[in-house]
């Protein structure tokens, strides 16, 4: 049974999505309750991975600007990790399952444990 990977979920074991939806709760609250204007950034950047055969590094940077009475507050964070390509999405590391590998020992497939 292959099981679907929630992609968010799989980079930086979720605390990336955790911070993305912490900073929108954050910036929803300092716009009701100053009446102006906030956001909330969310940067992927894909790296290749150098010598290894489907993987990439993902960075994952969360940046915010919550309103205040007096300005503005602001925050930024960033996540790196390590990951596994294949048809169906990426993977983390520890959690990819077995591979399946093409004639040019390319990774094809992810079989999620399990």
């Amino acid at each position: 049974m292959q099981q679907e990977l929630n992609q968010l979920e799989q980079i930086n074991a979720g605390i990336s999505k955790q911070r993305l939806e912490a900073a929108i709760k954050e910036v929803a609250i300092g716009v009701a309750n100053t009446e102006k204007q906030g956001s909330v950034t969310l940067n992927i950047t894909i790296k290749p991975q150098k010598n290894t055969d489907g993987q990439v590094n993902i960075d994952a940077k969360v940046s915010f600007a919550k309103p205040t009475q007096k300005g503005k507050r602001s925050e930024e964070t960033t996540d790196s990790t390590p990951m596994f390509v294949s048809r169906n999405g990426v993977a983390a590391i520890q959690n990819q399952g077995d591979l399946n590998f093409d004639n040019d020992d390319k990774v094809t497939e992810i079989n999620a444990s399990k």
